[in-house]
């Protein structure tokens, strides 16, 4: 359901079983749904978040996650047990369509929309940097075929659950991302003592970025950050 790739942008380098054996030793509470999943979220002093759970047919997941300080309304439902289908509103219109792992699974029906309050944010996964938006429109350029702005989020897998081709447990929420940088803090994972940037940036809306700690010497006001990201969600009560 996850890929390590998002645990590695908050910080995470140890395999998903010994990442939940960390888990265990925090007493993170644990909310157990009568259909028989289960799921808890662990939230660091550094805003990282790692979601974990079971779904009903005995599937564990273990996925990062990231605190952001962006709120949205939202139409969203779940098309497997933590992968949701969210489509951003504002004043009506739809401003941003994407799926993503959600930290809180059961806040969502199946199939069903629901209004929901989402906070999405992104992780990177395969990641480059451009000093500036024109740098990143000049390497654009030297590309044939798509071009994309600064402040793209693009999923490649809605086409193929919208056209019958995946299904949601098929599915994932890799995607095509971009942002200009607005502000970037190196950050220590208190869960493993080990650095990784968050980033506040401006894609097609604004929202929080992780990035391994590896990424860039320098983050800044006005970079771009583009490429493979995997996109998450938290929603609120």
């Amino acid at each position: 359901m996850s890929t390590e790739p998002d645990l590695h942008a908050i910080g995470i380098d140890e395999s998903v079983t010994e990442t939940r054996e960390r888990l265990a030793g925090r007493n993170v509470p644990v909310i157990d749904d009568p259909a028989g999943a289960s799921w808890g979220v662990y939230t660091d002093p550094s805003g990282a978040k790692v979601a974990f759970g079971r779904a009903e047919d005995g599937t564990e997941y273990t996925d990062a996650n990231l605190e952001s300080p962006h709120a949205y309304p939202a139409q969203g439902y779940r098309v497997s047990y933590n992968l949701a289908h969210f489509d951003l509103l504002e004043g009506g219109d739809r401003e941003g369509r994407f799926l993503a792992y959600v930290d809180n699974p059961t806040a969502l029906t199946l199939t069903e929309p629901n209004k929901v309050t989402v906070r999405p944010a992104a992780l990177g996964a395969e990641v480059v940097v451009y000093a500036s938006e024109d740098e990143y429109q000049q390497a654009q350029s030297e590309h044939d075929g798509l071009t994309l702005d600064a402040k793209h989020l693009k999923s490649p897998w809605l086409l193929a659950l919208h056209s019958g081709d995946a299904t949601g447990d098929e599915a994932s929420s890799v995607a095509m991302f971009a942002a200009v940088v607005q502000s970037a803090q190196l950050r220590t994972n208190e869960l493993t003592g080990r650095e990784f940037w968050y980033v506040l940036g401006e894609s097609v809306v604004p929202m929080a970025i992780a990035l391994p700690a590896e990424t860039a010497q320098n983050l800044h006001p006005g970079a771009v950050i583009a490429g493979a990201f995997i996109i998450v969600a938290s929603l609120e009560a």
